[in-house]
């Protein structure tokens, strides 16, 4: 089974379309290939309309993606976004950040 993304470049398709197909923003389904957010029902059902079955077993049964960076470059790149998120939701704590960063990068030291 092929997960989201495999799907829609299997049909040629970019987020554009897929988002008007289904009625999603692109950014959730963004977050939703890269792992960063977890569909709910509702937009698993949206996706597999338009796909047929569709792989979501990187998400374990607590909603959480099984996605651990392999380099630094790739956590430096989580941690951007996770960042960004933080301040678009109104996060300001600059200690929260700094530490989560911390504890994010450890393993690559």
């Amino acid at each position: 089974m092929m997960t989201l993304k495999e799907k829609r470049l299997e049909k040629g398709m970019n987020l554009i379309p897929l988002a008007e197909l289904t009625g999603l923003t692109i950014a959730n389904i963004s977050l939703i290939e890269r792992g960063l957010s977890k569909p709910s029902n509702k937009t698993r059902d949206k996706l597999e309309k338009v796909f047929g079955a569709i792989d979501f077993s990187e998400f374990d049964k607590k909603g959480k993606f099984r996605f651990k960076p392999a380099t630094r470059i790739e956590a430096e790149k989580l941690l951007v976004t996770f960042t960004e998120t933080l301040y678009r939701l109104d996060c300001k704590d600059q200690s929260y950040i700094a530490n989560k960063t911390r504890e994010a990068l450890k393993p690559f030291k």
